[in-house]
Order: C-alpha cells, then sequence, then structure tokens
C-alpha cells in the first residue's frame, strides 16, 4: 500500500500545478465562473484540463506540496490563473461597453433585455456582443473533410503514443480551438 501511495504522489505532484491555474481561470471566467455553474463540474473540467495538457508541460519543479515553497507555488498558479481569468472579464467588459454605446448610438437603447444572471436589464446589441465572444472564445472547429492537417492535430495521451480511430479524429476536432489560432 506504501508502494502505490508513493506512485500516486508523483502523479498527482505533475497534474497538480496546472489544476490549481485551471481551477483558478475557471473560478473567475465570464462563462463558466457564473454560480449557475456547479463547483464540481468547474473542478472536473480543471482536472481534464489538467490532464489533457500534461504531456505538452515541462517537468515540475520537485517540491513537496505541504512545505511552504510548495504553498507559495500553490500560490503563485492561483494567481496566474486568476490573472487569465480576469482578462477574459477585461475583455468582455470591454466589448459590453461597446455594445451599449453602439446601440445608444444607433436608437436602439431602449431595446432592453432581462439578464437572469444578474437580475439587471441589459440592452440587447450589449447582449448580441456577449454571445458573440463567448461562441469566438469556445467555437468548435472541424478541419475539412481532406485535410492532410487533421491527423497532426490529434492529442497524446500520457504515454505519449497517439489517440487512433474514430475516438482521436472526435476529439482532436472538438478541442483543437484550444491550441490554434484564427483563420484571417
Amino acid at each position: 500500500m506504501e508502494a502505490l501511495l508513493h506512485q500516486l504522489q508523483d502523479v498527482y505532484t505533475v497534474l497538480l500545478w496546472p489544476f490549481f491555474r485551471f481551477a483558478a481561470a475557471l473560478a473567475v471566467a465570464p462563462v463558466l465562473g457564473e454560480a449557475l455553474v456547479p463547483v464540481r463540474a468547474r473542478m472536473l473540467l480543471a482536472l481534464v484540463l489538467a490532464v489533457a495538457v500534461q504531456p505538452a508541460l515541462p517537468p515540475p519543479p520537485q517540491v513537496d506540496p505541504v512545505s511552504l515553497h510548495g504553498v507559495v507555488l500553490v500560490f503563485e498558479q492561483v494567481l496566474v490563473g486568476g490573472m487569465i481569468g480576469l482578462a477574459f472579464h477585461l475583455v468582455l467588459a470591454a466589448l459590453t461597453l461597446f455594445g451599449v454605446l453602439a446601440s445608444s448610438q444607433m436608437g436602439l437603447a431602449m431595446a432592453m433585455l432581462n439578464d437572469p444572471v444578474s437580475g439587471t436589464p441589459s440592452d440587447a446589441v450589449s447582449a448580441l456582443v456577449y454571445v458573440v465572444f463567448v461562441l469566438r472564445v469556445l467555437r468548435l472547429r472541424r478541419p475539412p473533410a481532406g485535410d492532410p492537417r487533421a491527423g497532426a492535430q490529434l492529442p497524446r495521451v500520457a504515454g505519449g503514443r497517439r489517440l487512433a480511430g474514430r475516438r482521436a479524429r472526435c476529439c482532436g476536432w472538438r478541442w483543437g480551438w484550444a491550441g490554434s489560432s484564427p483563420r484571417h
């Protein structure tokens, strides 16, 4: 039992640092950080993302997570993740301000919608800009049918071997947006 616990300690210390960063970013992010999304769902998504990006990360620091240095590193990861989530909030606030100004210039300032999350009314154009921004960030892009680059985007599992078959193509197509740049 002791040998199993020591092996598991190596696994969880590798996943610990990206998990805290993703968890903090998802807790503060505009869509997933809302009160309507359960905390368990956010933590599960943070764990899945930490497992997914683990093969691409450099080796983690060999620090005991319960030591003072480990607590400082956890605080650093939470701070960086929170800053990433706040950057999304900043962009969303700027786009919402753009929507308010555009609606007042177009004469649509009286077209108000009730926001169920915050309970305050918002104008229609800023609500549209909010939805377009969220869909732009979370878009799901599939490569064309005969594209030779489609296989190059397939994720690797923790052992370093490529996923194969239909599941891998599906996973690569659905999560390809995470590391891709937008087309212009």
